[in-house]
C-alpha cells in the first residue's frame, strides 16, 4: 500500500514549480492568465487557488523573467 501511494505521489509531480500542490495543467493556466494580465483576484476565482499562492508564483515568475533578462 505505500508502495502505492508514493507511485501517485511522483506521477503527479509538476515539472515546472517544485514542491506545491498545483499540478501542471492548473500551473500552465495560471501562466495564461499571467500572459493575458488580468489582476490576482480573477485568476484566483477562474482558477480556484488562492490569490495569496497566485501573488506568490506570480513573484517568483517576474525574478526569473529579470534574471533570465539580465544574463544574455
Amino acid at each position: 500500500m505505500i508502495y502505492r501511494e508514493s507511485k501517485l505521489c511522483l506521477n503527479n509531480e509538476n515539472k515546472y514549480c517544485r514542491y506545491t500542490h498545483i499540478s501542471e495543467s492548473k500551473f500552465r493556466q495560471i501562466l495564461f492568465y499571467f500572459s493575458n494580465d488580468e489582476t490576482a483576484a480573477k485568476k484566483a476565482a477562474y482558477t480556484k487557488i488562492s490569490r495569496n499562492t497566485i501573488n506568490s508564483i506570480f513573484a517568483k515568475l517576474r525574478v526569473k523573467i529579470t534574471e533570465l533578462s539580465f544574463s544574455k
